[in-house]
């Protein structure tokens, strides 16, 4: 179940790449970055609130904010305005493949940060992805990278910590993280367009971006965040990874990237280096999770009561093989 939540939220991430591109046609890319992240907060806390009726309680503790202050600076500021300022100056099917980093970044920073697994196979996972980024970036005959497909493997960076920061805070509430993120780094966005951006045209599609980003950055950062908890950071990233590929498919079916040998290569070579990340090795801890529901609050034999996490109860906690 956790799989398939991460690659739902894979899907809708990636089809925001080729939309965003067609809307940095007429907004600057800082203000497309803020409508974006404004739109994914508007909505969230919307649902936040009706919940907050039903008598849904929001789960966020003080530990939690340390580490959410990081991830909404790291992946809620920093990492849109590097990709949307990279977006404009590259094709959206490049981006899309070359947000493949991600996986990469978030993989070597939950071993080092969070010790988990690291086996041969995403050593020569990594190899492939890394290889067909510096395949797409690289210009031959300036000897160097293009500056928007650099910008864009910052961005990733800077989404690989958010994807390490927000682990940290997986158990608490989702929506309310990912609405609260969306809204605290729309306005801050928002308001540097004021400060640095060209005047925006007299008719924007201000409506259109906050839609997309509600759909493509909001419910996929919850969906992205439900799965962390089952499946940690590495193997959610792995798994949303699945993004890039359907953002490069659409970029290239609507006209908008050329299909050339060099893109599909790149795809090839990426989709090997994410298939061997995806199925990396695994061993036998001692330990499994699992998802389950309780009707109230319960005391487990093996630990503290769990307030419910997830939705109305749903939640995921470890148990140890006797």
């Amino acid at each position: 179940m956790a799989a398939l939540i991460a690659v739902a939220a894979a899907l809708l991430f990636g089809a925001t790449v080729p939309l965003a591109k067609t809307l940095l046609a007429h907004l600057p890319p800082v203000a497309l970055a803020g409508l974006l992240y404004l739109g994914c907060g508007i909505g969230l806390l919307a649902i936040v609130a009706v919940r907050r009726l039903l008598g849904v309680p929001i789960r966020f503790a003080r530990a939690h904010v340390p580490a959410f202050l990081g991830s909404l600076v790291s992946g809620g500021i920093v990492a849109p305005l590097l990709f949307v300022q990279g977006l404009a100056d590259t094709t959206a099917g490049d981006a899309a493949l070359l947000l493949n980093l991600e996986t990469v970044f978030t993989v070597v920073l939950a071993r080092v940060m969070l010790r988990e697994p690291f086996g041969a196979r995403r050593w020569l996972g990594m190899a492939f992805v890394v290889g067909a980024a510096v395949g797409l970036g690289w210009s031959a005959a300036r000897l160097s990278w293009h500056v928007g497909d650099l910008l864009v493997a910052c961005a990733c960076g800077g989404w690989a910590l958010d994807n390490i920061l927000t682990r940290r805070v997986a158990d608490a509430d989702a929506l309310f993280l990912a609405g609260t993120k969306g809204a605290v780094a729309g306005l801050v966005d928002l308001g540097l367009a004021a400060m640095v951006s060209r005047p925006w045209g007299a008719i924007t599609p201000v409506p259109e971006a906050l839609l997309v980003g509600f759909v493509g950055y909001g419910l996929s950062l919850v969906g992205f965040i439900v799965a962390l908890r089952t499946l940690g950071a590495a193997r959610t990233s792995s798994y949303f990874a699945s993004a890039p590929f359907f953002a490069a498919v659409l970029a290239t079916a609507s006209g908008e990237t050329p299909l050339t040998l060099s893109l599909g290569l790149a795809f090839w070579a990426t989709a090997v280096g994410v298939v061997l990340l995806t199925l990396s090795d695994r061993r036998h801890t001692g330990s499994h999770r699992h998802w389950h529901y309780h009707g109230v609050r319960r005391r487990h034999h093996d630990g503290p009561a769990h307030a419910p996490r997830l939705l109305w109860g749903w939640h995921c906690h470890g148990h140890d093989h006797g």
